[in-house]
């Protein structure tokens, strides 16, 4: 997780909703069935069916997780485009979808942030910056992902992971990201995620 906005995806949002974990996943663990500590599977990443022209723009599919190798980084391949400069101006909001029954409950959640949202994107997906951007998330100073185009082409990631929140609920989601500066919209951006147990 905009990669940034991918990021916004990730930042403040996973709620509820059972995960059927492959039996390979569990064995000899003790993991807990509703909540706990997690790790973030990624599906895809794609735009919104409405996006306008100069709208940031975002194409990502990640290889398969594998139950057996858990820990094994996915691999990224796609880009993210920003048509102006990411930084502390925007705010972002989220819609997430849980899946349950074989459909989607649509709008079951919906979270607002009002500003800083690249700040808090580098704090709670380090990972995906450093993987994307080429950035180190613990440099000071203000946040800025300059306007552009972004590429990964087999680029291992690690499985996100919010330093600022230990535990989810586990479960398949599918969330819409949006963010703006003051009253104009700037990027929406569709992802689909599992968050399943971590083992430890």
């Amino acid at each position: 997780m905009n990669v940034s906005m991918f990021a916004t995806a990730y930042s403040a949002v996973f709620w509820t909703s059972f995960l059927t974990v492959s039996p390979l996943l569990v064995v000899g663990k003790n993991i807990p069935s509703f909540a706990g500590p997690y790790m973030v599977v990624l599906i895809s990443a794609y735009d919104c069916p409405d996006n306008l022209d100069y709208f940031d723009s975002v194409n990502m599919r990640f290889s398969h997780f594998n139950p057996a190798a858990p820990y094994q980084k996915q691999r990224a391949y796609g880009n993210s485009t920003f048509k102006t400069d990411y930084d502390d101006r925007r705010w972002g909001s989220v819609i997430a979808d849980i899946r349950s029954n074989n459909q989607w409950k649509l709008n079951a959640f919906h979270f607002n942030k009002t500003k800083n949202n690249c700040s808090d994107c580098r704090k709670d997906s380090p990972q995906w910056f450093r993987a994307m951007y080429n950035q180190d998330p613990n440099a000071p100073g203000p946040c800025l992902v300059k306007k552009g185009l972004y590429i990964m082409n087999g680029t291992a990631v690690d499985h996100f992971n919010a330093p600022r929140i230990p535990v989810l609920p586990y479960g398949h989601y599918r969330l819409r990201a949006i963010n703006g500066i003051q009253n104009r919209m700037l990027g929406c951006m569709m992802s689909e995620i599992k968050v399943i147990p971590k083992l430890v």
